[in-house]
């Protein structure tokens, strides 16, 4: 809800994917900003303001009808990992996807981002890390 996107993010993951037909979803980089007024938070990394990011997040996404009746939607239940669990579904169920190499969503940092919650994040990751594993002993099963 705080990330902007390029003013031809919609455009171009769209060209994408009309481009690589069996893709179900389109994925960009990112780019890091500090929120006006805001300094850096303790731990976070200034190198990654520098850096594009490949953006496994709802904001850098543009996906298919498909693919959600396929994996499912986002879970509510996840407060802060709902979009590292719907990529790993997506992964789990090797769901093809395109990469557009460009810098389409800016990530805006401040002191109330939902991954300053660390404890929490890293609870819902194990979470989804042995639902992960799960998909994967089942499918080989």
């Amino acid at each position: 809800h705080d990330d902007l996107w390029h003013p031809r993010k919609n455009e171009l993951q769209l060209h994408c994917l009309q481009n690589h037909p069996d893709a179900q979803y389109a994925i960009c980089e990112l780019k890091m900003f500090i929120e006006k007024g805001q300094s850096l938070r303790a731990g976070f990394p200034k190198t990654y303001l520098a850096q594009t990011h490949l953006g496994q997040t709802p904001s850098a996404l543009l996906a298919r009808k498909t693919v959600f009746k396929k994996i499912g939607g986002f879970d509510p239940h996840l407060q802060i990992g709902c979009d590292s669990d719907w990529f790993a579904r997506g992964r789990d169920h090797f769901i093809p996807y395109e990469i557009v190499p460009k810098a389409l969503v800016y990530k805006r940092i401040h002191q109330s981002n939902l991954s300053t919650k660390t404890t929490l994040y890293r609870e819902e990751i194990l979470q989804i890390v042995r639902q992960s594993v799960y998909r994967k002993q089942n499918k080989l099963s």
